[in-house]
């Protein structure tokens, strides 16, 4: 409705309540007021509406439904002097503001946690922020911190050498796991992240980079080699550093199936450790023979 028109009309309805006394009129006072009544309802009805869309990461929000829920506070502003307790506007505006609080909450991701359909909820608090400004420094400080979560998984993964995985304690290694599979997350959804100035150009460097190596690493036990297996079974200190290598090939095993972004890689460790195995077999199986033919040798020698 035109409400400047509406307005006009209720006030000159209270000037014919307060002077004329007529039943015919006062009735059909009573009806104008039962049927503004009815669409201020409408109105919070249309308010709630629009929240509980904007409450559920799998609907749709944006421009359109801001518009929407601007209209409807437009009109419940101007009736709120005269009908104070049914419109309420101040409750309106602090169910709104709670609501944005907790669509906030959503993108404050704790350390592990997936990028997986953290977009939807960013343009869900951009289309907020551009229909209420006094919300903009609410989504301001969410984009900030998720970039600063980007920033740090990218330092996190550099800082490890991937060369030498065997190095890392167990612990430390299921933490670079779980970070990769965050920053896959990132790189998944890297175009629809920048959409809202988030930098992910490095994460999806960085993530490709650190994948890659990971592979060459598990590729570089896939081939050992037979004599290179046995070099360093009858040597201390490269037995030392085989034993380590079968179990880091023991616990990606184990950790690769908590992690979807390692589920190829699971494959090919697999085929590295069967290699492992194989070679170390067929090592100690000849040991033995070259063992056994030196006390048959020496039984020879002692019988002659």
């Amino acid at each position: 409705p035109e409400m400047e028109h509406v307005m006009e009309l209720l006030k000159l309805f209270r000037c014919i309540e307060r002077y004329i006394i007529i039943e015919d009129v006062s009735a059909v006072i009573r009806e104008v007021h039962s049927e503004i009544h009815i669409f201020i309802g409408k109105q919070k009805s249309s308010i709630r509406s629009e929240l509980e869309r904007s409450a559920f990461s799998d609907h749709g929000f944006g421009t359109a439904n801001i518009s929407s829920i601007q209209a409807a506070l437009l009109h419940l502003e101007r009736l709120e002097c005269d009908y104070p307790d049914k419109v309420d506007y101040s409750g309106i505006k602090n169910c709104i503001k709670e609501e944005i609080l907790k669509l906030q909450e959503t993108v404050q991701l704790s350390p592990g946690e997936s990028f997986d359909g953290i977009h939807r909820q960013l343009g869900k608090i951009k289309a907020w922020s551009t229909g209420f400004p006094e919300f903009s420094l609410l989504c301001r400080s969410s984009f900030e911190h998720l970039g600063k979560m980007i920033d740090t998984l990218i330092d996190n993964i550099k800082s490890v050498d991937i060369a030498q995985l065997i190095l890392l304690s167990v612990e430390n290694l299921e933490k670079f796991l779980c970070n990769m599979n965050v920053l896959n997350s990132v790189a998944t959804n890297a175009e629809l992240l920048h959409q809202y100035s988030l930098e992910t150009e490095s994460a999806v460097h960085i993530y490709n980079v650190a994948v890659r190596c990971i592979k060459s690493l598990i590729c570089s036990w896939n081939e050992t080699t037979f004599s290179e297996v046995r070099a360093a079974i009858i040597n201390d200190d490269h037995l030392q550093n085989f034993i380590r290598v079968t179990r880091l090939v023991e616990n990606l095993l184990l950790l690769f199936e908590r992690y979807s972004f390692a589920s190829d890689l699971r494959t090919d460790v697999v085929k590295a450790q069967q290699n492992l195995v194989d070679s170390a077999a067929d090592c100690f199986k000849a040991l033995i023979s070259e063992l056994e033919k030196e006390f048959s040798h020496a039984s020879n020698f002692q019988s002659d």
